[in-house]
């Protein structure tokens, strides 16, 4: 949760718009409940600064696995913007994750 900024907006695939922190702290518990196993990797194309914000997009791939069943989840793509904290930490602002053809439960 140190990694985001208290608006931050998250938007994945097949959910509403996630605003505050609040809100994304209740994702992240949901899903640590539901899934046994969050793998996540990242692959950065490009970031780009601009003053106190930056925005990076690649290959962010994340692998679920759900608890009881096994039954796997699997999304790729993600696009985020970060802003720069008044203490100077870089913080995530703005995500979007992808479902990309092929990325779906198996």
């Amino acid at each position: 949760m140190s990694m985001l900024t208290d608006d931050v907006v998250l938007l994945a695939p097949g959910i509403p718009p996630i605003h505050g922190s609040a809100a994304a702290r209740a994702l992240y518990e949901s899903l640590f409940q539901r899934f046994a196993r969050i793998d996540q990797t990242v692959a950065t194309q490009e970031i780009i600064v601009a003053g106190d914000w930056a925005w990076s997009w690649g290959t962010e791939s994340i692998r679920l696995t759900a608890a009881g069943t096994g039954a796997i989840i699997e999304l790729e793509g993600g696009m985020a913007v970060m802003r720069r904290t008044s203490d100077g930490a870089w913080k995530f602002a703005r995500a979007i994750n992808n479902d990309l053809p092929g990325a779906r439960p198996r």
